[in-house]
């Protein structure tokens, strides 16, 4: 007497094994929430000091100074010899948006204090 063999069915496809570093970002969608707080403090720059006069009736230069960098940043990030997958070209820009949120923020402590006529 012979046993029956088993019958196996066979599975349609297995699962796939994804790997952690598929899940990841690529490495230029770590620009999109910097230049949009660059972007915003830029606006914020023009609409509360320049707009309001601030610069030219007392001779503030923070605003100036901080649009001056943010036009600078945009420049690195845009020009097309930089390598946005750089990681010294991010630290580069995200010291230089640490300033521009310095002087922004003194600029409107400044503000507050002087110009609350």
């Amino acid at each position: 007497m012979e046993l029956a063999k088993p019958q196996i069915k066979e599975v349609s496809k297995p699962i796939p094994i994804v790997k952690v570093s598929d899940l990841s970002l690529p490495d230029t969608d770590k620009y999109g929430w910097l230049s949009r707080y660059i972007n915003l403090l830029l606006v914020l720059n023009i609409t509360l000091f320049v707009s309001s006069g601030l610069v030219t009736k007392r001779g503030y230069w923070f605003c100036l100074l901080a649009s001056s960098i943010i036009i600078l940043i945009n420049g690195l990030v845009l020009n097309p010899w930089s390598n946005p997958k750089s990681r010294k070209l991010y630290q580069v820009v995200f010291w230089l948006t640490v300033l521009v949120t310095y002087l922004t923020v003194a600029s409107v402590i400044y503000w507050i204090q002087h110009d609350s006529k």
